[in-house]
């Protein structure tokens, strides 16, 4: 088992030292000689190069798997959109079918490699036994607690003015905090909701613009006509795959105007006694949940 090699790139280049290129022609050669029954070779490492001639005498090997992984780009645009796509390749090859609501929550919570997306789904598969679909509620249930799950959680508990769920988390939190302090985790979890809510102003500027009804069905945005699309070609709401243009444009109808501007003050003000530091992030936060998730007038 050659495991988590991290020189296929030095040893492959053309200025690579005599020992680099011996040991890895000794295991070509060996590959070449073909492998006994009664082994199975691992090899794992970063950067292979697919053009020279060790990777091409692995893939001659009768029966040899290869799985090539892309690295991922926190900050590519498209770091949300590739992982759905990821999800939905694990799913297919799994035989498994998984619900849209399930793709949105594991793409936005995942933020590893296609390694962490498989080792989440699997878990996901073996939670769900025998049934073939995947739901959102599988993966809530068994995905690993990372601060980005816990961050979308609260985010959007407080979008459904959930009092119970967001007041859990926030107990979650503090026991984190407790028992490893991680530094700004709290700031990182008010960060997030300070995004979502900005992120519901936005939508409902695009709702305005292409004239979106107040109550939108799940299959609006399947059907908007090309007209519009082309008319409207920077609506983000156009941009975003259906189902999640149609999440996003629910949650964003929960809140009023004046309820989106008072819940950005009340986040801002959170974020400043954080900051500030005199006062328990759970107080912080349990005091927020109460004044958001409260009955508002609309």
């Amino acid at each position: 088992c050659l495991r988590h090699f991290a020189h296929f790139e030095k040893s492959l280049a053309l200025n690579a030292k005599d020992i680099f290129k011996k040991r890895i022609g000794e295991l070509c050669d060996f590959i070449k000689e073909g492998i006994p029954d009664d082994t199975i070779l691992l090899i794992d490492g970063p950067g292979i190069d697919q053009r020279k001639a060790f990777f091409k005498c692995c893939k001659a090997v009768s029966g040899a798997e290869i799985q090539i992984f892309k690295q991922t780009s926190f900050g590519d645009k498209r770091f949300v959109e590739n992982q759905r796509q990821q999800i939905l390749e694990i799913c297919a090859k799994a035989g498994r079918q998984i619900d849209q609501a399930a793709i949105y929550y594991l793409s936005e919570t995942v933020t590893g490699d296609g390694g962490s997306l498989q080792m989440e789904l699997e878990k996901a598969f073996c939670y769900a036994g025998d049934r073939e679909q995947i739901t959102v509620e599988d993966c809530k249930a068994v995905c690993s607690c990372t601060p980005e799950a816990m961050s979308w959680d609260f985010a959007n508990a407080l979008v459904d003015k959930n009092m119970p769920a967001a007041l859990r988390l926030v107990g979650t939190l503090a026991k984190q905090l407790a028992a490893e302090r991680s530094g700004n985790l709290e700031l990182s979890i008010l960060g997030h909701a300070i995004r979502t809510f900005q992120e519901m102003i936005k939508t409902k500027n695009a709702m305005a613009e292409i004239n979106a009804p107040a109550r939108i069905g799940k299959s609006y945005f399947s059907a908007v006509p090309e007209s519009v699309r082309e008319k409207y070609p920077d609506n983000m709401l156009l941009k975003m795959h259906p189902f999640r243009a149609y999440k996003v444009c629910e949650s964003a109808e929960k809140f009023s105007d004046g309820e989106l501007a008072q819940t950005l003050r009340d986040i801002l003000e959170a974020n400043r006694r954080l900051v500030s530091g005199a006062v328990n992030p759970r107080i912080v936060l349990e005091q927020l949940v109460t004044v958001i998730t409260g009955k508002r007038p609309r």
